[in-house]
């Protein structure tokens, strides 16, 4: 649980300044949709920021190869997701009471910007807490008793081992 609130802080916080800097940056206004070439820049952008902060983070041991491999594909998922976003979702919004303006999810800088960061971040938070593949129920990869070498669930040498161990139990 706490996996997800992380995923949709970091999308939040990452889809909030992305729009935040077309906004004030670009001084793109809130009724005006954003462009198309700065919003798939923008959608990029946060795909790579939110693959190295979300799952697991660029700072966590061991996880700087899993983190850039997650920021390449969070590039290439952030255009696709604003893809998606600008060509088939035309629901339209009116924020205009709290100054963000109106429009269609899928053009508005501020509204597209964070749906695509926090369904990145909610997607790489689900995959790291669901793909924990050859760890044992404590987090830590299972040892052979008998050769004392990291091994999966379910491996012959390991089956054969503790077969072996407990005759040897048995006989001694």
């Amino acid at each position: 649980m706490v996996g997800l609130l992380w995923g949709i802080f970091v999308g939040l916080v990452v889809g909030g300044g992305l729009s935040a800097l077309s906004v004030y940056g670009l001084q793109v206004p809130v009724d005006q949709p954003l462009s198309a070439i700065w919003a798939y820049l923008f959608a990029c952008v946060g795909g790579v920021l939110v693959g190295l902060l979300a799952g697991k983070p660029i700072w966590a041991k061991g996880a700087r190869i899993e983190a850039g491999l997650k920021a390449v594909f969070g590039a290439f998922l952030g255009g696709a997701l604003m893809f998606g976003l600008r060509r088939w979702v035309g629901i339209g919004l009116d924020l205009s009471s709290i100054h963000l303006g109106s429009g269609a999810i899928g053009t508005s800088a501020v509204l597209s910007l964070p749906v695509v960061a926090t369904l990145m971040a909610l997607l790489f938070e689900v995959d790291n807490m669901f793909g924990g593949g050859g760890k044992d129920g404590g987090g830590k990869k299972r040892i052979a008793e008998s050769t004392g070498k990291r091994v999966s669930e379910g491996e012959p040498e390991e089956q054969e081992a503790e077969a072996g161990a407990g005759k040897r139990k048995a006989k001694g």
